[in-house]
């Protein structure tokens, strides 16, 4: 994670597709295995940065390694609690 124009942007940390060599996490982090891929608007989050595997070429998101991924819209999980 770092910190881009005060936001915290989240990097990926392995390849989302299961057949590429860098889905395996420990190779993932000893190479800089993706390149920056533009961004997508949406209602409920706004701007989202993508991002591309240079070895298989599979585009993610900071969405696609969040809890809310499949929410579409964030959610208080504490609110789940009661």
């Amino acid at each position: 994670m770092s910190h881009h124009a005060g936001r915290t942007v989240r990097r990926p940390t392995f390849c989302p597709n299961p057949d590429c060599p860098y889905h395996n996490r420990k190779l993932a982090r000893t190479s800089p295995w993706y390149y920056h891929h533009g961004f997508f608007s949406s209602l409920a989050r706004g701007r989202t940065r993508r991002f591309r595997c240079k070895h298989c070429g599979t585009t993610s998101s900071t969405q696609t390694f969040s809890i809310h991924y499949w929410t579409h819209l964030p959610i208080n999980l504490r609110d789940l609690d009661d």
